[in-house]
């Protein structure tokens, strides 16, 4: 049976004061197409929010940086810890030309280094 990749609104940040938690409370992670906040916490279900500022260009460009960020966060979370982070991608400039195996990839280190993979 296929996994489900979905990313269920249960799954994803969706209020302002989420957002605000982690961007506040969480570590900062740079990589070269977004910005990451992460939030640990034994009692945190994994969630994961995804925001373009206008820096990153017009409303299309945007729209194409969240998405591109969405996709590669969508192939990556089957492999992730199912509890204990909440985590807020941010688009940097050049993310919306960038390719999503280079944004894939820059996730999977992330995650790598912050210890969130499931080793099985």
């Amino acid at each position: 049976m296929p996994c489900d990749q979905r990313l269920r609104r249960d799954e994803r940040i969706t209020e302002e004061y989420e957002y605000k938690t982690v961007i506040r409370n969480g570590r900062l992670i740079w990589a070269e197409t977004f910005k990451a906040y992460l939030l640990s916490g034994k009692d945190l279900t994994c969630k994961a929010g995804f925001i373009a500022g206008k820096g990153v260009g017009c409303a299309c460009e945007r729209n194409r940086a969240r998405r591109l960020l969405k996709e590669a966060y969508r192939g990556l979370k089957p492999g992730l810890r199912p509890r204990g982070f909440n985590i807020v991608f941010v688009a940097r400039r050049g993310a919306a030309e960038a390719h999503k195996c280079r944004i894939e990839s820059e996730m999977k280190g992330l995650f790598d280094e912050c210890g969130l993979v499931t080793r099985q």
